[in-house]
């Protein structure tokens, strides 16, 4: 008999440990959202409503939890709190979600999580890199079963004295993603225009790589040239009014510069994961005829580094109510297409 249960024990473990997740809105599991909310554990008394119709047809048979995670400006206020919270969850119909908290139940919520004293952690200490880890948890008394019928809903009710901005990670529009900051390789040319330089910008959409070049102060009105590469030679070629700064794969010509010298042009590509990591090491050049030996003019070199991750998409299929008056609230705020990014772990 011994040996059974062990036997049986062992085949549940596995089957225990493996839990998935579901981060809303989709598309932010690793890139932070556009902005801050404060709600709903910043207030003495609050009710928030946050319903999900973009796990329609996915069965999620055990939610257990959910996690928060704190926003990257979160403050010096953050500091560990206790206080009472409730969690319900249900279904809910996202195209007539409204203000009304009690109409926007399809059938009777589930209490999860029964309003009591609860613990919450310290959030002042940015982590080592954007967005935070999810450690601001609410595990569930029992488990709620989401047959992907109808959007997903959850509710939090919150109430007892607080301390200073609770500040989490919110979405309510795209954002875009950077790559780390860019550094200057050499010095340029110096033409009629003075020091010809160049600055870099690479961004990423959900969809998007952007990179944009700017130069200043290269010659009047004359075609520019970007050359791109993968490594810096840092090459002195006789002659030559600067060292060469990239390996210049391949090049490719932005236009032509204005009356001062300056052009700056942004070329876009399908984002791609293996971007990820790179630096691209870049230059732009230009015919000019007041050099001294080669008619040919240099900007600085640049070692830009891709953004780490595509930007997020909109919040779509996501709608949320709140109150930050009362935990028996019966209406909330008009309803935004906007979330607290959620982990829902299932």
């Amino acid at each position: 008999m011994r040996i059974r249960l062990a036997f049986t024990a062992l085949l549940i473990l596995p089957l225990a440990a493996a839990q998935s997740v579901y981060v809303q809105p989709a598309g932010y599991e690793t890139v932070e959202g556009n902005s801050s909310s404060g709600i709903p554990f910043s207030y003495a008394s609050a009710r928030v409503q946050q319903s999900d119709s973009n796990r329609i047809g996915v069965v999620m048979p055990a939610i257990s939890m959910l996690r928060f995670r704190r926003d990257r400006n979160a403050g010096a206020s953050g500091v560990a709190r206790t206080l009472n919270v409730g969690v319900t969850m249900g279904k809910n119909d996202i195209a007539t979600f409204s203000s009304s908290f009690g109409n926007n139940w399809l059938g009777a919520p589930t209490t999860v999580y029964t309003i009591r004293s609860t613990n919450l952690p310290d959030i002042t200490l940015p982590p080592p890199a954007f967005p935070a880890p999810f450690t601001v948890p609410i595990v569930f008394d029992v488990p709620y079963y989401y047959d992907g019928v109808d959007s997903l809903m959850w509710e939090i009710q919150l109430g007892s004295a607080v301390t200073g901005t609770y500040s989490l990670d919110w979405v309510s529009a795209a954002t875009t993603t950077n790559g780390a900051t860019t550094t200057a390789l050499g010095t340029g040319c110096t033409t009629q225009n003075g020091a010809m330089s160049l600055t870099t910008t690479f961004t990423a959409t959900a969809t998007a790589l952007n990179l944009t070049w700017s130069t200043a102060s290269g010659p009047s009105s004359v075609p520019l040239t970007v050359l791109l590469g993968l490594s810096d030679p840092n090459l002195a070629i006789p002659g030559f009014c600067a060292n060469i700064r990239s390996d210049a794969i391949i090049s490719v010509p932005l236009g032509d510069t204005g009356p001062t010298g300056s052009l700056a042009q942004t070329m876009s590509f399908p984002w791609s994961p293996a971007f990820a990591g790179w630096d691209m090491f870049t230059q732009t050049l230009a015919p000019d005829a007041s050099q001294a030996a080669f008619p040919l003019a240099l900007s600085n070199g640049r070692r830009s580094p891709m953004p780490a991750t595509a930007g997020g998409p909109g919040s779509n299929g996501i709608k949320r109510t709140y109150s930050t008056t009362s935990l028996n609230a019966t209406t909330g705020s008009t309803p935004s297409v906007s979330a607290v990014v959620t982990e829902i772990n299932y």
